[in-house]
């Protein structure tokens, strides 16, 4: 496997986390902060795209809802 270099972005942050000593709790709320802030990103993004194809909560709910499987053959 090859190895890719740090940026200096990664740099920054991995020395911020050396830079002292988290407790478990707080490495635990860095955790749920970060998931948080990605969970919402991805969330807004579904609702652009929902939006920008006119899909109603009634298309979501369809979909949802939809039973498509793959057929296999023997």
């Amino acid at each position: 496997m090859e190895a890719k270099k740090v940026s200096k972005r990664q740099q920054e942050i991995l020395a911020f986390f050396q830079s002292r000593k988290f407790t478990e709790k707080e490495l635990m709320d860095i955790k749920n902060i970060l998931s948080d802030y990605y969970a919402d990103k991805a969330q807004k993004g579904l609702d652009d795209f929902v939006e920008n194809k006119g899909w109603t909560q009634e298309d979501l709910d369809r979909m949802a809802n939809a039973h498509i499987r793959t057929p296999y053959e023997k």
